[in-house]
């Protein structure tokens, strides 16, 4: 259950921070990848419930430990990219994972209750954490659409600029 649990968190991680692009995926690829240990002091400091699942995962399974490894060191390099251009973003998106993280072992509680009070009790937790998630998701939706649209300006205000410069760079083309 909680490699499980891990394996969400990796996908929940990746869905968030893929959401953003960071420049040319070339100059990424150039960099040297963040050793273990780089990985371990970052998900310390900032995701310390994924630390222990780890742990575990590297005495059950070596192979999925060494892959997981590698795809939350890509993810903490996005992380860092993201944190440059957009600080707040950067953090809501670390809130939301915890977020995630807590509401797989609420999620846990609810199947393992053994009494209808207690289900409910944690089903109306899971239920304000699944509601909180999901207006992140909203909000981070709402972000990468301000982003293109941005973009979308740049890229208009650009083409006005060389439509208003064509007859002059066509004139200046000619007397050479």
């Amino acid at each position: 259950m909680k490699t499980k649990m891990m394996i969400g968190f990796s996908v929940a991680m990746i869905t968030c921070l893929s959401l953003v692009s960071f420049g040319d995926d070339d100059d990424y690829e150039d960099r040297e990848e963040m050793s273990e240990a780089q990985i371990y002091a970052f998900l310390q400091i900032h995701l310390p419930e994924a630390t222990s699942e780890l742990k575990k995962l590297r005495k059950e399974d070596p192979e999925a430990y060494a892959e997981k490894i590698e795809n939350f060191g890509q993810e903490i390099e996005y992380y860092n990219e993201l944190k440059k251009e957009s600080p707040e973003v950067a953090e809501k998106i670390l809130e939301t994972v915890r977020l995630e993280i807590k509401s797989w072992h609420v999620a846990q509680k609810v199947n393992e209750a053994k009494t209808p009070a207690k289900r409910k009790e944690h089903m109306t937790q899971l239920e304000k954490m699944l509601n909180k998630i999901f207006d992140f998701h909203l909000a981070e939706g709402e972000f990468e659409v301000q982003q293109v649209e941005k973009e979308l300006r740049e890229i208009r205000a650009m083409l006005e600029k060389r439509k208003a410069s064509r007859e002059r760079v066509i004139k200046s083309e000619s007397k050479k």
